[in-house]
């Protein structure tokens, strides 16, 4: 596993990138989440609420968000369901 600040950094960023795509709500609980230590359960939330909301992703986004929980150790079942909601050229 990564570096816990780099980890921090990285989910900050990714909750950064989807801030306008997600009720404000949701963004909120995921900034307490990480703040409170909670990196798995932000990660959690960000990506059931992409999902949720049916927001469409780039191939990037979705490579990034795996590759992050890949790092956490977090089960792929958090993240691969965010792979129907790709953007296709």
């Amino acid at each position: 596993m990564k570096n816990r600040f780099t980890l921090i950094k990285e989910i900050r960023s990714l909750i950064d990138e989807v801030a306008d795509s997600l009720p404000v709500d949701n963004i909120s609980g995921a900034r307490d989440l990480l703040r409170h230590g909670e990196w798995g359960l932000a990660f959690e939330l960000i990506c059931t609420q992409l999902y949720e909301y049916e927001v469409l992703i780039f191939p990037e986004l979705y490579e990034r968000i795996e590759r992050l929980g890949q790092q956490m150790k977090i089960s792929p079942d958090e993240w691969e369901m965010l792979r129907e909601l790709i953007k296709t050229p």
